[in-house]
């Protein structure tokens, strides 16, 4: 969902990944490897670092 926002990702470390966004000021931690059921309390905390309600 993020990626599709124009997120990249610019740094990892083990199971984290950092995504900026051009237009954005900031960055956002995500927590999982990309193909985990991330829990809805988690994936609350990721949208609202990214600045997105989806």
């Amino acid at each position: 969902m993020l990626h599709r926002e124009g997120w990249m990702r610019v740094a990892t470390k083990g199971s984290l990944r950092q995504l900026n966004q051009a237009e954005k000021i900031g960055h956002a931690t995500v927590a999982s490897k990309p193909s985990d059921v991330v829990a809805p309390g988690t994936c609350s905390s990721m949208l609202k670092q990214a600045g997105t309600k989806r």
